[in-house]
């Protein structure tokens, strides 16, 4: 009815895959491509995972240029991995308006539904607002550790880069130190070692001197056992 209507592509689906679909085709993706080539490196990449986050949260994934569906057309549905903060629930518990009302309200004992809105937490954060500056922080610090926790499940499953938008979004001055501690964090092992979280290096590209570092051509050649010719 749209298409006949518009006379154009009509592409209906959720709000997380319509957003990765989106930054993979003329966002993030071919931005990021775009500074590697002016910067003469020949690395390129292929896959992304979008992430909304606000009223609750969302994903979508792109793979090769093709968004992941699922044979259900299920793929993607993330809010409901597991919750680092909470185990026994699931990650929209804490990744939602409501997850960060209550952060903020169980701090000092307030109800969670009279709990001022985020974008409201978020000013009293900032110190723009009345409220409890360190409790509005907290709640944001235990945002960035759940929502870090989760990307570094999917980007051990989905190597790619990762971009994330919606609502909540704008404090991301406010989470993204909590959630980069996740991607830099280790486990420990049995036998007693520690190993890191993620097999890739994880860049900030809000940084400067992050993005900087992401564009420089790390790449190396290595000589084949022949020894008649050398790959990158």
């Amino acid at each position: 009815m749209l298409e006949e209507e518009f006379q154009i592509p009509v592409f209906i689906h959720n709000d997380g895959n319509l957003f990765a679909c989106g930054e993979s085709k003329a966002g993030f993706l071919p931005w990021v491509n775009h500074k590697l080539e002016e910067q003469g490196n020949p690395k390129r990449y292929n896959n992304l995972i979008g992430i909304t986050v606000g009223t609750g949260f969302g994903t979508g994934i792109v793979v090769n240029g093709k968004l992941l569906e699922g044979d259900n057309n299920a793929s993607s549905e993330t809010w409901k991995m597991r919750n680092k903060r909470h185990p026994y629930s699931f990650l929209e518990d804490t990744l939602s308006i409501h997850g960060l009302k209550r952060m903020y309200a169980e701090q000092i004992a307030m109800d969670p539904a009279k709990a001022p809105e985020p974008f409201e937490i978020y000013r009293i954060a900032k110190g723009e607002a009345e409220g409890i500056e360190q409790a509005a922080r907290e709640a944001f610090l235990r945002y960035g550790e759940v929502l870090g926790d989760a990307i570094s499940t999917m980007i051990n499953i989905i190597d790619g880069v990762v971009v994330i938008g919606g609502g909540v979004a704008g404090a991301y001055p406010l989470f993204s130190g909590a959630m980069l501690d996740q991607f830099n964090s280790s486990y420990d092992l049995l036998n007693g070692k520690r190993t890191s979280r993620l097999v890739q290096k994880m860049y900030d590209l809000e940084r400067d001197w992050s993005l900087k570092q992401f564009l420089q051509d790390d790449m190396r050649e290595i000589e084949l056992p022949s020894g008649t010719k050398k790959v990158r």
